[in-house]
């Protein structure tokens, strides 16, 4: 009896050793993969993210540029008031600049978002993937993006239209 109980005691442990050991092989042997595959694709990220922002800088610049030209000139004083600003945002010309600004800032995070995935697969996969073959597959989602973007917007908006319409109520009582 406990002679025999204690070979199967110690053969247990022996396996549990072996496969303890195997286990940090495994961990090893995958660790290190992990970080030459990061390594590989990290200057692919960088340049992605980097031309991501370059595009977000080109795109907003000159509408933030125009909107402050906007405001300025129909404020009629060279400074800008949180009036000014709420009128123009409260308007029409300033709901179709805030839905056009918001779905094209949602359309590139997401352009992005899909660009890095696509190149985390690519690298996870060991496949070479090119600008070229990212970018056509980027443009040939994005009218899917485009109305996922429409859709993220109004969702928020219909969140916010509580809110708006406080802020629109207190506006016409106490700035008007």
């Amino acid at each position: 009896g406990a002679g025999r109980f204690a070979r199967l005691n110690d053969k247990v442990c022996r396996l549990e050793r072996e496969l303890m050991e195997e286990e940090n092989e495994n961990m090893a042997s995958r660790s290190g993969k992990m970080a030459r595959t990061i390594k590989r694709g990290l200057p692919q990220f960088i340049g992605f993210h980097l031309l991501f922002r370059l595009a977000g800088f080109v795109f907003f610049a000159p509408l933030t540029a125009w909107m402050t030209t906007f405001l300025i000139e129909s404020s009629s004083n060279g400074a800008i008031s949180n009036y000014d600003i709420a009128s123009f945002l409260l308007s029409l010309r300033g709901l179709v600049f805030l839905t056009i600004v918001v779905t094209v800032a949602f359309v590139l995070l997401f352009f992005e978002i899909g660009g890095l995935t696509a190149l985390a697969i690519a690298l996870q996969r060991e496949r070479k993937i090119t600008l070229p073959q990212l970018f056509g597959f980027l443009f040939a989602s994005l009218p899917k993006l485009w109305l996922l973007s429409l859709r993220q917007f109004l969702v928020y908006l219909k969140y916010a239209i509580p809110a708006l319409a406080v802020t629109g109520g207190a506006y016409l009582i106490f700035l008007t």
